[in-house]
């Protein structure tokens, strides 16, 4: 289930980064001859511009490419889309990308169906329209309206779109209970639906200085389940790994299962049983390949019957171990961990 709502404080992000006013057209930029040279990786631009296609994003309006702060799984880059979103790309350390990640929201999540991007860029000439109803809905809870003094320029007003639901974050300096002059945050939120060439808008989220006033959000959030899919590979012939059992931390695939034990939920993989030589596909990894059988243990909580613990070590990317599935046992991945089974002795 898809929760916008969780998303709005992270707008505070981007505040003061706002309506794009970015004249510079894609191809405009004085990059360089290559806008994907930040990668200095042709497998992981070949499986950029895979995902860019899944999202039905068009190649030509990403802008502003480059290396940023690595995460936990490997690299990650930010870009522009369309002179109006920022986005952040997530890579695996085989080359791939994870994620494509708009705020907190997975546009591209591998493994998983594509979101359209297009979704998530904002109509300008909405956002314009949006601002005036804001000023007039924040106006009707001030103490004195008629001292409020809104931000003139766009670039004060922070934008963001999660299909029709448009948010605006800003504030207006006016007269408080006591007559004196002070600055309200506000954070608005609108449902947008076009009907006949009109736009028409529902406020459904308000909150000002601190207090939330309306938030009728879950009522116009998706509520789809998002759909595991089998991501592409574009060729490598480096000897790494492609064909195989690929299994990530979070990431359900055709082998796991979410399994709830003393009310905590974690995904459980079943792969056949047998042995299998393990690639490490991420930074690092702790595999566990725990009996099916459990029992209570001292503290009253459930515990699997055994354990067996395999570790790949913090740079071992690539790195290959045996590893062995006994009947009767299943697989559970510690956080971030991201590896390929190649069956070598079925049992």
């Amino acid at each position: 289930m898809r929760k916008i709502i969780k998303y709005m404080l992270l707008i505070v992000i981007f505040l003061f980064a706002g309506c794009s006013t970015d004249n510079n057209k894609p191809g405009d930029d004085a990059e360089t001859s290559n806008k994907y040279s930040a990668f200095n990786d042709d497998y992981l631009e070949k499986d950029f511009l895979d995902a860019l296609s899944d999202i039905k994003a068009d190649e030509t309006n990403v802008t502003s490419l480059k290396k940023i702060d690595d995460w936990a799984g490997g690299k990650r880059y930010s870009f522009r889309y369309d002179s109006k979103i920022d986005l952040v790309i997530y890579c695996n350390m085989t080359s791939t990308v994870d994620s494509i990640n708009y705020n907190d929201e997975k546009i591209y999540y591998r493994g998983y169906e594509a979101y359209d991007i297009n979704n998530y860029v904002y109509n300008t000439s909405y956002v314009n329209d949006l601002m005036f109803r804001a000023e007039d809905t924040v106006k009707l809870y001030l103490n004195y309206p008629s001292t409020a003094k809104f931000p003139v320029l766009s670039s004060n007003w922070g934008v963001a779109r999660y299909n029709n639901i448009y948010y605006l974050q800003s504030y207006v300096d006016a007269s408080n209970a006591f007559g004196t002059e002070s600055r309200f945050n506000f954070l608005i939120g609108y449902n947008v639906v076009t009907q006949e060439g009109n736009m028409n808008s529902e406020l459904i989220y308000f909150k000002i200085d601190g207090s939330v006033k309306i938030n009728n959000v879950e009522d116009y959030e998706s509520k789809d389940e998002r759909k595991t899919v089998t991501p592409k590979n574009p060729n490598k012939s480096d000897g790494t790994i492609i064909d195989g059992i690929n299994l990530i931390y979070g990431q359900l695939g055709k082998y796991g299962e979410n399994t709830t034990v003393d009310g905590y939920t974690s995904i459980n993989y079943y792969v056949p049983y047998g042995k299998y030589i393990m690639q490490n596909n991420g930074n690092m990894g702790i595999i566990y390949v725990a009996s099916d059988e459990m029992r209570k243990n001292s503290d009253g909580y459930m515990e699997n019957i055994d354990t067996r613990v395999y570790r790949f070590k913090v740079g071992t990317n690539g790195e290959t171990q045996e590893i062995d599935i006994p009947e009767g046992y299943h697989i559970e991945l510690s956080i971030s961990t991201n590896i390929i089974l190649k069956e070598i002795e079925p049992n």
